[in-house]
């Protein structure tokens, strides 16, 4: 017997560092917004590497392509200049169950994938971005940048290693 094709669906949450949820999007159901986990995931046309089953091939990065849509755009360059983080998830389902929404047998082949949202570039055609798991802390958080002064700490930094 022949065992039915495979397709890929990707999903990819972006939430404040606050943990807020501000963007889904999936990449498999064209145009459309479907329901997934409870929620509504937007469609957005984007390409993915560096996940492989399980997690990441190189464990640090995974990038990310979308087409250069003004809105997406917008909401990329909002992500990575307010240190978002992303989720990236994708799955696997047998062609005969391919239809209008994700069909609950789908099954996780790569990630989840968590990282930092960085715009990695822009050209005339392509948004890249990397979701970067090295520039957020273990469990997801993170300290926003802030320049460290007396009046934040108390007293003055000293470099070098006490005494």
């Amino acid at each position: 017997m022949t065992s039915p094709n495979r397709i890929s669906a990707a999903f990819l949450d972006i939430r404040t560092p606050g943990g807020v949820i501000m963007r889904r999007w999936q990449s498999r159901w064209l145009h459309a917004a479907v329901t997934w986990e409870g929620a509504e995931w937007g469609h957005a046309p984007f390409e993915w590497s560096g996940v492989s089953s399980g997690g990441l091939i190189d464990a640090a990065t995974a990038a990310l392509s979308f087409p250069l849509l003004i809105s997406l755009e917008q909401d990329l360059r909002t992500a990575s200049d307010g240190y978002w983080i992303g989720r990236l998830r994708v799955y696997h389902y047998p062609e005969p169950d391919d239809g209008p929404q994700p069909p609950a047998g789908m099954v996780i082949v790569g990630g989840p994938f968590r990282g930092r949202v960085v715009l990695a570039g822009v050209s005339d055609s392509r948004l890249e971005v990397t979701l970067d798991a090295g520039l957020i802390a273990a469990g997801g958080s993170r300290f926003p940048p802030r320049q460290t002064t007396t009046a934040l700490i108390g007293t003055p930094c000293e470099l070098g290693g006490g005494r």
